[in-house]
């Protein structure tokens, strides 16, 4: 068994870093002057360039052993998730950014509820 290993980043600095840019996100979406889907496609882009800045490195020989299914199932929830950003930062315009917060920071209520009937 090996050691383990120091994280570059302080897990405490991390989460802390996590909950300050998830928490004024719908801040900086309002302010913004442009389509809610370009703020959308912008988003998820530079949160991409960040991920393969900080994890891209240690990834770089798994994707390739992927298995196409695995591949597609990446691919199903990168869309879902542009599907989100774009819902969600088109919601902005017809209500307040609390609500839309709100409603959003439900998902782990409706994923209690809905999983006895959607799972087998």
């Amino acid at each position: 068994m090996s050691a383990p290993v120091d994280p570059r980043l302080s897990p405490r600095l991390a989460l802390a870093l996590g909950i300050v840019t998830t928490s004024s996100a719908a801040l900086f979406v309002r302010l913004a002057e442009a389509p809610p889907l370009a703020i959308a496609f912008w988003r998820c882009a530079l949160a991409t360039i960040v991920l393969l800045a900080v994890g891209g490195h240690a990834c770089r020989r798994e994707l390739p052993r992927l298995a196409r299914r695995d591949r597609l199932l990446a691919l199903a929830s990168g869309l879902a998730l542009a599907l989100h950003f774009g819902g969600w930062t088109a919601a902005l315009g017809f209500t307040t950014v609390a609500s839309t917060v709100v409603l959003a920071n439900t998902t782990p209520l409706w994923v209690a509820l809905l999983t006895p009937f959607l799972s087998h």
